[in-house]
């Protein structure tokens, strides 16, 4: 069974949406629990094992001890581990993963990247773009909302305004909305913003 599974794919494409599922998921397979670091606010690679430490509870500054230091403290322990917005850090990354799966026979790790890391025993899971209508406008309503675009999109808009749902009367509008920002490429942003989203993970 490998130890290590790294979620690939487009930015914005739903990444760390997916990640969470899992952690949720099988949150209850591990005694130790499951923890969350977000590199993308994590300045450079260097910060790595410091913003690990911290969020699995073994604040330390960084120095040449900080990873002996984080792996004692997971050894024995039976836990997973997410590394979400891996993208800017993949040497790092890498190298910490294949120090800490040599060290700790009970954790696991789970990653989100645009790229898989490149180290021994890795499975890479790949997600695929979402669904969105095609711009035949003779769509019915109950069609365009199963394409996971449209999905998304009323949910994130129903955040903003309650009443909000797709209807008749909007949902050629919306759908040209969602074939519009997933055309727009991921660099800029766009994607990634309707994607966003935090998980909140508690036993």
């Amino acid at each position: 069974m490998t130890r290590l599974v790294t979620i690939t794919g487009a930015g914005g494409i739903g990444k760390t949406r997916l990640a969470c599922r899992v952690a949720s998921e099988v949150l209850r397979t591990f005694d130790d629990g499951v923890w969350l670091v977000d590199l993308s606010e994590i300045p450079d690679g260097s910060s790595l094992v410091a913003a690990v430490s911290d969020i699995v509870g073994k604040p330390a500054e960084y120095n040449e001890h900080t990873a002996p230091k984080l792996a004692e403290h997971l050894a024995p322990k039976t836990a997973l581990l997410i590394l979400d917005c891996c993208d800017q850090f993949i040497a790092s990354t890498a190298a910490l993963c294949a120090f800490l799966l040599r060290s700790c026979p009970g954790l696991r790790i789970l990653t989100t990247t645009r790229q898989a890391l490149g180290i021994g025993g890795e499975a890479v899971f790949r997600v695929p773009p979402m669904t969105v209508p095609s711009e035949d406008l003779q769509h019915p309503v109950h069609s365009t909302s199963r394409c996971e675009a449209i999905t998304l999109f009323t949910e994130r808009a129903a955040t903003i305004v309650p009443e909000f749902g797709l209807t008749d009367a909007n949902h050629v509008a919306v759908s040209a909305i969602c074939r519009e920002i997933l055309s727009i490429p991921v660099d800029e942003g766009v994607s990634g913003n309707l994607r966003s989203g935090a998980c909140g993970l508690d036993r």
